[in-house]
């Protein structure tokens, strides 16, 4: 048994397919979001997007204390390819 485990992580096999799963529910919920965004911005002409905007503007707000938290090296859900996708579109950080 034990040789055919090591075959397996040997290929990269997933054992917890279920967090890979979890996880692309979260990138696609968090890109529905950033795509009401890209639209807001064309809309309005920035992403400064007031609290009482209701769910998009907790998400704003929520993107600005994760990127907080990464900045104080403390654990955040937020990525480098996130911080990126925000940076394109003209997001404002403080």
């Amino acid at each position: 048994i034990t040789e055919r485990i090591e075959l397996l992580n040997a290929i990269g096999f997933e054992w917890d397919a279920s967090s890979k799963c979890a996880n692309q529910k979260d990138d696609a919920k968090w890109m529905a979001k950033y795509n009401v965004l890209v639209q807001y911005k064309k809309k309005v002409g920035d992403c400064m997007v007031p609290r009482a905007h209701t769910e998009l503007g907790r998400w704003v707000d929520n993107q600005r204390s994760r990127y907080k938290l990464m900045q104080q090296g403390k654990p955040s859900k937020i990525t480098a390819e996130r911080i990126e996708l925000l940076n394109k579109v003209g997001f404002e950080w403080d």
